[in-house]
């Protein structure tokens, strides 16, 4: 696709807008995408591995176009961060868990478990 928005001719556009239905996509492929990758001969993506889904483990990664990194603020202009200390100077932060259920599920397992229990 980035290949056809640096043609730019009449004929790019219309192989493009089979593929694109959006009008909007298309018109941001042909002037700003186009242009940025203009001088580059391809590898115009970068494929990034991250982790694996929770739910059934599909290997998950991240595309983007290259050169779309955000820009780096300037230092001046940056916040301090401010910090919750509890109970002591050098406390540890303690992270949240994420609570999972089980194959019953949470509170109707409970009530299914202490139901049966009581006989």
């Amino acid at each position: 696709m980035v290949t056809l928005a640096k043609r730019e001719d009449l004929h790019a556009r219309r192989q493009a807008a089979e593929v694109l239905n959006d009008d909007k996509a298309l018109k941001k492929l042909f002037e700003t995408i186009g242009a940025r990758f203009r001088e580059r001969n391809g590898g115009y993506t970068r494929i990034t591995k991250l982790d694996y889904r929770m739910g059934d483990g599909a290997p998950l990664a991240a595309i983007e176009f290259l050169g779309a990194e955000p820009a780096p603020e300037a230092k001046g202009k940056s916040k301090p961060r401010v910090t919750e200390k509890t109970e002591g100077e050098g406390a540890p932060q303690t992270r949240r868990r994420r609570r999972r259920r089980g194959k019953r599920g949470g509170a109707a397992a409970e009530t299914a478990s202490t139901s049966g229990s009581d006989s």
